[in-house]
């Protein structure tokens, strides 16, 4: 079962995050930096937490290189145009919030097929 780190200020949305997902993945809840060092296949943050551990991602993506680690950032509906073009250099997709539950898995889904990928081209080379 792969592992999903939620960064979520609001703790209503979190819990949702939680509820919905934790079903078919291993969900960990992240608490601050130090989160950022555990076994995970996949990040969501929300724009707090990415302005504050921007960064840290940044280097923990570097850090699992040749293997793909996707993130995903959770943005309010309104500020999807307000987002920058070199925010896509540290997320892999945004996500408005409300999110649509099945919008949202399709998504999980797609990315962590994409590291599941990434993971078995690098077993290939190594064999």
């Amino acid at each position: 079962m792969d592992n999903i780190l939620i960064f979520q200020r609001s703790q209503p949305n979190l819990t949702l995050l939680v509820d919905s997902l934790s079903s078919n993945f291993n969900v960990i809840e992240g608490m601050d930096e130090a989160s950022i060092s555990k076994d995970f296949d996949l990040c969501m943050v929300d724009t707090h937490f990415f302005n504050k551990f921007r960064s840290l991602l940044r280097l923990r993506k570097i850090s699992e290189a040749p293997l793909y680690l996707p993130v995903i950032l959770l943005v309010r509906g309104n500020a999807v145009p307000q987002i920058k073009p070199e925010v896509w250099q540290d997320v892999d997709d945004i996500i408005s919030i409300p999110i649509n539950q099945h919008e949202l898995n399709a998504r999980i889904n797609v990315l962590l097929r994409a590291r599941n990928q990434s993971r078995e081209i690098e077993q290939l080379k190594e064999s």
